[in-house]
């Protein structure tokens, strides 16, 4: 009986489905959990009658065999179960019956000789029922030889069953009948027998109460077996559940073999940090003669196996006395409960019932992090409290991992375990040995090595092979990371560093002469191959697994070291298309040159084909020799040559299927992946591949850029390959021959079934086609590439619609997870906005395209679990606000887009000649000002502030007319650095530059007039300053602008270049004049005409020089020094040319003999400008240290608007920088995530009570005392329920801190009109002042300034706060009575739980965690929470009872 699956599942009706759709939902809502591989399906409260059963019974797909039983009661809404049997399985029923109508029935099977029974129950909801509901089971169950129960149980037998709401156990009436049945059938529950692993990404409760959100969790839904489903063992697991059913279905797999998780080679930290094993693993290590390589890698070798043997063997010790202790504690536990159950007032039972539970939490952790499930652990416990190790157990956790099923060679499919294990083996061992080459295939290699030039200088080659140092190893080491998975020896990266001090030599000297001998011991290079399945579902084809080696942490110092040296100088070595795994190169880059090209070739009218290259299995067919040879020509040295191939002499592997590993097997080629040097070694590889692509004998046209000779004819990332050529036929079988060619030289093997070929162009497409599985995409149809959807005139709805579809997985699956508004916002952040980014980054979509993940995103956070429409609590522009200003730190998809194009001008200008860098460049500088003429081509107009360039439509290039978009929302927040020295001044043109304004504030350049009259009244006394400027050189306007360009440098030069006048010089000769005054440059052209008279020009807006005539401005008696201009005509340089020539602007004449566009230009001059939310000063941010944050940032600056909460606040006169300050204090509380933004609900008049329900018919008074309407201050104030929730509290502060009681506790305890022991009135008196009449309305959740001791007091107020609360919806939801003694308790118990957090929650270095805890100590004291008990602390779950009296 092996892989027996089972499924039992209470379907509630699926929400009260109609019959008409009860069959489609079933189909729907089974088919989520793989139904299809399910041997038994058991359902409870299918609410079903007879006649709907006779029409809609036959509700799976497949072959299946029906056994119902149907609801009863009124409308028959109660009950109904049904059985569901694979077919396969029919031949082996002896027996079903009925038990109890609609509430129990059995099926009876013969497997393997034994009379097997499974029931099928949905026990009563009343105690006294189920009562009798187990005593009748017991008596009239057949007698058969093994039972196994299943269904929904609607009670629970311990205490960690249920979270939230009411705790109350079995009765003991009721336990008496229930044990008996136990006992007499051997059953226990499946989800405590060791013999059953959990599922992955099981949850811990199987049932949610809705109309708390989530918050009260269970586990009635159980499956129980007996002595003989223990013994075969199997997996069991809850898994997410349906929107339609409050209860998710529980799955058992029994006799099933367990899949490998990698939890029997994982030797767990906390077994590294036992100090009692110290002292044996030192011995291990120590002792042994270090001289001669020999001694050195054999020493280090017997110290690694015998340490991990070791552990290993203390790890299995260690288990089994923790489920011992884990059992005994279980059962004091259960014997505690049913005292207190007796003695409910008896103090001294919370206290044992706290610490036994403390005691199982950590048993139930270090057997978990054995098991590598700490996260999922965590998550049990927290409910929500997702952190960053739940999201590495979440990525590891998907069930399809496990291959379930294999094609064999023939075709056919095998399920079994071991069959599969030596079909994988088998292919693999092919597949990493290398081929035969002929003598053929040698010479080709050849040819393709003599394409290769020499690369590396002589000072990388030092550096490459210089001696290994123990720091290299170290942060080697600490570059791999702590949580990674280790190899055979099973000695992750943390038992390195936690024994560094002592092994740090040895180790060092081993690599050592591991570099220097060129190989390693055997047992280092083994390797486990762990499979990955490339598709969702069910996989039987071998070669979509993605093979990933497990490896030795040794082996992968060694590696990472080699890689750590290597990685620097990738840059020079590879050529400039590869962009994979090189440092200041992004995939971005690829897809950049996919559209440009495109858009490129249809402007130009060019025919441009593009192949996207799939390379077979890329990394495992990499042949070691002609890897060699390629280190070998690219002139790495050759003792770095040897030391990489110590990591391949003697390679072998071993395929990891079903927890098991196959034979031994060597490998002769591939790199490996999961080895740190493997993604280097390729790009290696496929730099032989560009350069025999671009220097082969036959010719390859690539596509021509405007104004650019060189052509780029590739681009990759690593093994992703995409060619660009022209698309004529001839061109395209030179192409595939040179394809040819390189496989055969490489031994690599092009996959034409998935490459595909794109043809832009107007003429048909072409004829050439490689092979019958190759595809010409047409146009408007997408494909996959690098992650994104391209193709030729896409509609823009084809790039997002896959992540739409995506994202609705996703949610799908944690709307089911029973989240709080805290766990929805994490989730929101890490998992469901950070997977749209990389999609966001290539494309920028409309408004109404993003609208629509906004809704996704909005719906889901405010609880939908269908997509449906969610009123939203709080405005979204106070949500997406930075967590300073009051919101919520929630990324807007819209600011995020943009902010990630506009990244790609700034990497753009990087210095490097990158293909795409060109092609940007080029395109930035079509882009010019309205203002002129034909303007030179330059990148500084992206630069300008308030900068309008001619509208542009890129009709063939909507992606850079997005960049393009993204840049101009952010790029006035640039900010030109001041010019410091009289040779930064002189590098400075005059005309559109930010620094060189005229009177009016406006750039030089613009549509502006430039004349005397915008600075003087008189034009003589313009030329009297100007004259005085330019013959005195002390004179203070020239010291103040003595560095300005335009100024006496410009003067000097050009009286140097000066020529005779000519007789006419109306056109022929034209004066330029400035004034330099306070850093403001004014021009002016002017000419004299024949009579004396001044003749005055401008410029107009074509930019051309335009004659304006001025007869009062007359300089007939002024002695004119003119200044005279020099501009470019057609390839020369003339001075004082015809005004009716063009001049362009631009073509000035400005210093050094350069015009403007030939100025070297310098992004460091420019700095961001960030958002300052606080008041405080930011200092500019350096132009390259541009982040997408900060950009985001700089979008969200330019809609300025205050949060809500924060408007409301300015009512009441609250200093803004106050506020800043309370939000800081709001979100570094130490409390549960989830209160803090129950809190922040509260400031933002977000929290549903009853006097802000809009409808009429709601009874809007106080749930508590029934007096008052029920609005915020009288739910959480002024009501008496809260009254004496706070009368205590207060009392509790006053009677432990005394005369440290704080102000704002004085304030309430006044409004309550309660006594205060030792506290004087000028106090309160002083509180009320600091707020005035505010502070009389205010409650605790409003801002409060702390003052001695606050960390106790805002602890304090928020859970008081938050039981208030969670007792009003108890109350109202599920009519739970409430009283002043049980809410206490309550909020005791969440104060210890949320210290006990804190204390835990204390780690790092053994001083400062010292340090942190006497001053947690120090605090919380004197509360009475805790007490210390030899050094350590014993925490107390039962509040003192002189401050809580029991009620008599």
């Amino acid at each position: 009986m092996n892989n027996f699956r089972i499924l039992s599942w209470n379907i509630q009706g699926l929400g009260g489905a109609l019959s008409k759709k009860f069959k489609g939902r079933v189909r729907q809502e089974l088919h989520k959990f793989n139904v299809g591989v399910c041997d038994m399906i058991c359902l409870q409260e299918t609410h079903l009658s007879d006649k709907r059963i006779a029409t809609y019974g036959n509700m799976l797909k497949g072959n299946w065999k029906y056994y119902w039983n149907p609801a009863i009661g009124n409308q028959n809404k109660h009950g109904g179960l049904c059985i569901a049997l694979a077919e396969k399985w029919s031949q082996q029923v002896l027996d079903c019956h009925v038990l109890i109508d609609g509430r129990a029935q059995y099926i009876i099977l013969s497997i393997s000789d034994h009379k097997l029974g499974f029931l099928n129950i949905y026990a009563p909801n009343s105690s006294g029922a189920r009562k009798e509901f187990w005593f009748k089971i017991g008596t009239d169950l057949p007698a058969v030889d093994h039972w196994c129960i299943m269904g929904d149980f609607n009670m629970i037998e311990d205490f960690g069953d249920r979270t939230g709401g009411s705790h109350a156990l079995i009765s003991a009436s009721e336990l008496i009948t229930w044990e008996r049945l136990c006992l007499s059938f051997r059953l226990q529950d499946a989800w405590h027998v060791t013999s059953f692993a959990r599922l992955k990404d099981s949850l811990s409760f199987s049932r949610s109460d809705r109309r708390q959100q989530g918050v009260n969790l269970s586990r009635l839904d159980r499956i129980y077996v007996d002595d003989f489903f223990v013994g075969k063992g199997g997996e069991i697991g809850i898994v997410s559940g349906s929107v339609f059913s409050d209860h998710a279905p529980v799955i058992m797999v029994i006799g099933k073999q367990p899949y490998h998780n990698n939890s029997s080679d994982r030797i767990p930290k906390w077994i590294y940090l036992d100090t009692s094993l110290r002292h044996d693993i030192l011995q291990m290590w120590k002792g042994q003669n270090t001289s001669g390589s020999e001694n050195v890698l054999q020493m280090v070798n017997s110290a690694i196996q015998s340490t991990s043997k070791f552990l290993k063997l203390q790890v299995c010790k260690t288990m089994e006395k923790c489920k011992l202790q884990m059992a005994a504690n279980r059962r004091a536990l259960k014997s505690l409960q049913h005292f207190q159950e007796k003695c409910p007032h008896a103090s001294w039972v919370e206290m044992e019932l706290g610490h036994l539970r403390n005691e199982l939490t950590n048993l139930e952790d270090k057997i978990s992090q054995t098991k590598f499930h700490a996260a999922g652990a965590k998550w049990a416990r927290l409910g929500d409290n997702v952190n960053a190790e739940f999201f590495a157990y979440y990525k590891s956790g998907h069930s399809s991992s496990c291959m379930r099923q294999l094609q064999r060679e023939d075709g056919s499919i095998t399920k079994d375990i071991n069959e599969m294990r030596e079909i994988a083996t088998s292919f693999y061992k092919n597949l990493l040995n290398t081929q035969q080459f002929s003598v053929e295939q040698l010479q080709k290699r050849k040819i393709v090595l003599d394409c290769l030039e020499h690369k590396v200088s002589n000072e990388m080659a030092e550096a490459l092979v210089k001696p290994i140092s123990s720091a290299e190893v170290r942060a080697a080491l600490v570059a791999i990371g702590k949580n990674v998975c280790p190899g055979n020896d099973g000695l992750s990266p943390d038992f390195f560093l936690e024994y560094w001090d002592d092994i740090a030599d040895v180790f060092t000297a081993s690599l050592q002469e591991v570099f220097k001998l060129g190989r390693m011991p055997a047992e280092w290079n083994e390797g486990m191959i762990y499979l990955i399945p490339k598709l969702e579902g069910v996989v039987d084809d071998i070669k979509k697994w993605r093979p990933i080696t497990l490896l030795n942490t040794v082996y992968k110092v060694y590696a990472k070291l080699l890689a750590t040296r290597l990685q620097p100088f990738l840059p020079h070595i590879v050529h400039k298309t590869q962009t994979g795994f090189i440092q200041e190169r992004s995939i971005f880059d690829n897809i950049f040159m996919f559209w440009e090209m495109i858009a490129i070739a249809q402007e130009t009218k060019q025919e441009l084909t593009i192949l996207l290259l799939d390379f077979e299995k890329a990394y495992d067919r990499v042949d070691w020799n002609f890897l060699y040879e390629v280190m070998d020509r690219l002139g790495l040295p050759s003792d770095y040559v040897k030391a990489v191939f110590a990591l391949y002499n003697s390679a072998a592997s071993r395929v990891l299927v079903g927890g098991a590993l196959g034979n031994t097997f060597p490998i002769t080629r591939s790199v490996r992946q999961g080895c740190p040097l493997a993604p280097y070694l390729f790009l290696l590889v496929g730099e032989a591949f560009s350069a025999f692509l671009h220097k082969n004998t036959l010719p390859i046209k690539g596509v021509q850029w405007p104004g650019v000779e060189e052509v780029v004819l590739d681009c990759e990332f690593a093994d992703d390959t995409a060619l660009y050529v022209v698309g004529d036929d001839r061109n395209l079988c030179n192409v595939q021959s040179v394809i040819h060619d390189f496989c055969d030289a490489s031994g690599a093997i092009i996959n034409w079934h998935k490459s595909v070929g794109f043809w832009v162009g107007e003429g048909p497409t072409p004829t050439w086609c490689p092979d019958s599985g190759f595809r010409w995409i047409p146009k408007g149809c997408p494909v996959r590439y690098l992650g994104c959807q391209v193709g030729i005139n896409l509609p823009p709805e084809a790039h997002i619609q896959p992540l739409l579809l995506s994202l609705r997985k996703k949610l799908i699956f944690w709307s089911s997870k029973n989240l709080s508004l805290a766990g929805r916002l994490v989730i929101s952040n890490q998992v469901i906005l950070s997977s749209m980014w990389y999609i966001l980054s290539s494309w920028l979509f409309s408004r109404s395209l993003l609208s629509k993940l906004q809704r996704l995103i909005r719906n889901f956070l405010w609880g939908s679990t269908d997509f449906n429409y969610v009123r939203a609590k709080v405005a979204w522009k106070s949500i997406i606000a930075p967590t300073s200003q009051g919101g919520l730190g929630l990324v807007d998809p819209l600011m995020q887009c943009k902010a990630l194009l506009a990244k790609f001008i700034v990497r753009g200008l990087l210095p490097g000649n990158e293909p795409w860098k060109m092609l940007l460049q080029l395109r930035m500088k079509e882009v010019f000002p309205k203002t002129g003429g034909e303007w030179t081509r330059s990148l500084r107009w992206w630069f300008i502030p308030n900068f309008h360039s001619h509208k542009i439509v890129f009709q063939n290039d909507r992606f850079f007319a997005a960049i393009k978009r993204a840049w101009w929302s952010i790029k006035d927040n640039l900010q030109q650095v001041r010019p410091t020295s009289a040779d930064e001044w002189l590098h400075q043109p005059l005309v559109w530059n930010p620094l060189f304004l005229d009177v009016e504030g406006s750039m030089l350049g613009r549509r502006v007039r430039l004349n005397w009259a915008q600075v003087d009244s008189s034009f003589a006394s313009s030329l009297s300053n100007w004259q005085q400027f330019v013959h005195n050189p002390t004179h203070i306007i020239q010291r103040e602008c003595r560095g300005i360009r335009g100024g006496k440098v410009i003067v000097d030069e050009l009286r140097r270049l000066q020529l005779p006048l000519q007789d006419n010089i109306l056109f022929n000769c034209h004066k330029w004049m400035g004034l330099f005054s306070n850093f403001r440059v004014l021009l002016g052209v002017r000419g004299l005409r024949e009579d004396g008279t001044f003749l005055s020009y401008d410029v107009l807006q074509d930019g051309r020089l335009g004659m304006i005539t001025r007869e009062d401005e007359c300089l007939a008696k002024a002695i004119l020094k003119p200044i005279r201009i020099l501009a470019k005509v057609d390839k020369g340089w003339v001075l004082d040319p015809n005004p009716n020539d063009v001049h362009p602007w631009w073509d000035l004449w400005v210093v050094g003999k350069k015009p403007l566009c030939e100025l070297d230009w310098d992004p460091g001059e420019w700095k961001w400008l960030p958002t300052s939310y606080s008041g405080e000063d930011v200092r500019p941010i350096p132009f390259f240290q541009y982040s997408v944050r900060l950009g985001r940032e700089m979008i969200r600056r330019r809609v300025p608007h205050w949060p809500t909460a924060a408007t409301k606040w300015l009512i009441y006169n609250v200093d803004p920088t106050h506020m800043t300050t309370f939000w800081k204090w709001l979100w570094a509380m130490q409390i549960p995530k989830k209160i803090i933004l129950f809190r922040w609900l509260i400031v933002n008049y977000a929290v549903p009570v009853r006097a802000w329900m809009y409808c009429k018919e709601v009874d809007k008074m106080c749930d508590f005392c029934g007096l008052e309407v029920e609005s915020l201050h009288h739910l959480f104030w002024s009501c008496m329920a809260a009254k004496l929730v706070w009368k205590r509290f207060l009392r509790l502060l006053h009677e432990v801190y005394g005369s440290k009681i704080y102000k704002w506790g004085a304030v309430m305890w006044a409004n309550i009109k309660s006594e205060v022991q030792d506290y004087e009135k000028e106090n309160v008196n002083f509180a009320l002042y600091t707020r005035g009449r505010y502070v009389e309305e205010v409650s605790p959740y409003m801002p409060i300034n702390s003052v001695q001791n606050g960390v106790v007091w805002e602890t304090i107020s928020s859970i008081i706060i938050w039981v208030l609360w969670t007792s009003r919806c108890r109350r109202i939801f599920q009519q739970i009575q409430w009283n002043v003694v049980d809410a206490v308790k309550e909020i005791w118990m969440t104060l210890v739980h949320t210290l006990k957090g804190e204390y835990d929650a204390i780690k790092g270095d053994p001083d400062v965690v010292f340090r942190k805890q006497e001053v947690f100590k120090k605090t919380w004291e004197r509360m009475n929470v805790f007490c210390t008990v030899n050094g350590g602390i014993r925490w107390r779950y039962q509040p003192p009872l002189w401050v809580f009296p029991p009620p008599t």
